[in-house]
C-alpha cells in the first residue's frame, strides 16, 4: 500500500486532524505555510508527499530527499497547544529529541544525537533535518518540517560531504516502512509539545544528553560575522552555550559552519 492509500489509518494513528498529501511536491513546508492562510484550517495538520524536490534547511541549506526518504511536515496552532511564545525557540529542538527517541527505539541503539539547532546525527553521519518556521498571518501557525533518511541507503556515496549523510537503513541493514516511521514520529513531536506546556524540564535535560556539539570546538556563521569556541551545551532557553576567548556567549540563531572531531 502507499501512503496515499493509508491517509484514513494515518490521521487515527496519530491524531492529527487532517492529512493534505501530494505525490511530488517542491517543499512540504512552503505548502503547510500556504496552508495557514485559511482561517479554518484544522490543526494538527500533517503536511505530507512522496517525494519531495526542493527542500529547505537552515540559511541557504537544502534538504536532499532521494527516493526512500521521509519528508512532511506539522501544522500547530501555539494557543491551541497552550504553548508560550517564549518556548518556541524549544520547538525545534523538542522535535529533534523526539525523533532521536523514536530512531534509537527503532534501531535499538542510543547512538542518534541531536546537532543544535535542527540536525540529527548518528555514527557521525546526518540522519534527519528539522525547519521550524512561523506562518506570519492568522495566529502565528508554527510549522515543523521534518526529513528522515529512512531506506534511502548511503553506504556507496562519495565521502565528499562536510556532513555526510546516513540513513536509517544504513544503520539497522534493513528496510523500513515508510508509514511506520511516520506515525511514531507524528506522535512523539506533538508529545514533546504538549511536555514543553507541562514542564520543559526534562526536554532540556534530553537536549543536554543528546547534544552532538558538546565538548566541540565550533565555527557558528551569525549574519556576516562568525562566533568561534567550546560548545558547553544547551541552555533552557534553546540557546547554544559557547565558551568564546570573550567568556561565554548564548548564541539563538546562526548556522554551525563546521565542528572539531569528539573529544
Amino acid at each position: 500500500m502507499t501512503l496515499r492509500d493509508e491517509l484514513a489509518s494515518i490521521v487515527s494513528v496519530t491524531g492529527v486532524a487532517h492529512v493534505e498529501f501530494r505525490e511530488q511536491i517542491a517543499s512540504t513546508n512552503d505548502l503547510a505555510l500556504e496552508q495557514c492562510c485559511s482561517k479554518d484550517l484544522p490543526t494538527p495538520l500533517l503536511v505530507l508527499t512522496d517525494r519531495q524536490t526542493a527542500g529547505r534547511g537552515r540559511g541557504k541549506n537544502q534538504w536532499q530527499a532521494s527516493p526512500g526518504a521521509l519528508t512532511f511536515s506539522l501544522v500547530v496552532d501555539p494557543q491551541q497547544l497552550q504553548l508560550d511564545s517564549e518556548n518556541w525557540p524549544l520547538i525545534s529542538l523538542s522535535a529533534g529529541v523526539a525523533v532521536c527517541e523514536v530512531l534509537e527505539r527503532l534501531a535499538q541503539s542510543n547512538a542518534f544525537h541531536l546537532k543544535w539547532p535542527n540536525d540529527i546525527f548518528v555514527n557521525d553521519g546526518k540522519i534527519s533535518g528539522i525547519l521550524v518556521e512561523v506562518s506570519p498571518s492568522l495566529g502565528r501557525r508554527v510549522v515543523v518540517g521534518i526529513g528522515i533518511n529512512v531506506n534511502n541507503s548511503f553506504q556507496h556515496a562519495d565521502g565528499e560531504q562536510s556532513f555526510p549523510a546516513i540513513s536509517l537503513a544504513d544503520v539497522t541493514q534493513r528496510q523500513w516502512e515508510i508509514r511506520d516511521v511516520l506515525t511514531e514520529v507524528t506522535r512523539s513531536v506533538l508529545a514533546k509539545l504538549t511536555d514543553l506546556v507541562e514542564g520543559k524540564g526534562e526536554i532540556v535535560a534530553a537536549m543536554n544528553q543528546r547534544c552532538y556539539l558538546n565538548g566541540r570546538e565550533v565555527v557558528i556563521a551569525l549574519g556576516k560575522n562568525q562566533i568561534r569556541g567550546s560548545c558547553l551545551g544547551i541552555d533552557p532557553q534553546g540557546a547554544l552555550l559557547v565558551s568564546t576567548q570573550a567568556g561565554t556567549r548564548r548564541v539563538y540563531g546562526g548556522v554551525v559552519q563546521s565542528f572539531s572531531p569528539n573529544r
